[in-house]
């Protein structure tokens, strides 16, 4: 084969690994989108059915922002806002428009104010705004947590610099991530407890039918004894 039959044919296997591989993508993003799509039909009314259908998009397609991102309202909505901020922030790393990352931001903002941490809040409010500056409801909330701020005596957060936000970022994502951590970890302790507990249950009732089958064969035993002894008297009486 000449060398330019070889380019060729090695040119159109390219090709075709190519274009497999963009026809998973595009697979992968459309069995994510309707994971998202069947967790928004059912968030109002059956949360843990939901919660399954959007860490399944998540699963299907990891940096689809959508999925991260309504599975984080889901959790806003039941107030476990610690699994709501991973989420968004998930989103804003997945995001590939300044729209996703301003709703991503402006909910992160709405999540750190429910936590009362208010000069962080201000941060996030901010890059929503830097990713949508029309947005009335992101600077209305802005001026929310910056008066909270100064109340709390942290100003109002106009000193925050673009490393400030960063490190802030990382060290919220790492305190969740090792919540998180420590909740899944009791769970599994509780698990275990349980288990141990039902495992020690059985062995005491296994002991205790084995006691009570010791007792029954000692009675049978001692009944045996007694009626051979009675055997042996009447006859002992018919020898007389």
């Amino acid at each position: 084969m000449s060398l330019l039959n070889v380019s060729l044919v090695l040119f159109v296997l390219l090709s075709i690994c190519g274009s497999a591989q963009e026809e998973e993508k595009e697979a992968q993003h459309s069995l994510s989108n309707n994971y998202v799509f069947e967790g928004n039909s059912l968030v109002n009314e059956n949360f843990i059915e939901a919660e399954k259908k959007y860490r399944l998009a998540v699963s299907a397609k990891q940096n689809n922002a959508a999925g991260s991102y309504n599975l984080g309202n889901a959790y806003y909505k039941s107030e476990l806002y610690d699994e709501a901020m991973l989420r968004h922030l998930e989103a804003v790393n997945n995001s590939g428009s300044k729209l996703e990352k301003h709703k991503a931001y402006h909910n992160i903002g709405n999540t750190l104010m429910q936590k009362k941490r208010c000069k962080e809040a201000v941060s996030a409010y901010k890059n929503a705004l830097r990713n949508n500056p029309s947005d009335d409801e992101s600077r209305y909330n802005l001026a929310l947590a910056q008066e909270c701020a100064k109340e709390q005596g942290d100003g109002d957060g106009e000193g925050d610099d673009e490393d400030k936000r960063q490190r802030m970022k990382i060290k919220m994502t790492k305190k969740i991530a090792t919540k998180i951590k420590i909740t899944k970890k009791k769970i599994k302790i509780r698990e275990t407890t349980k288990k141990t507990k039902k495992k020690e249950t059985t062995k005491k009732v296994k002991m205790e039918n084995l006691r009570m089958i010791m007792e029954i064969k000692k009675i049978k035993t001692q009944t045996k004894t007694k009626g051979n002894q009675s055997l042996r008297l009447e006859k002992c009486l018919l020898n007389k």
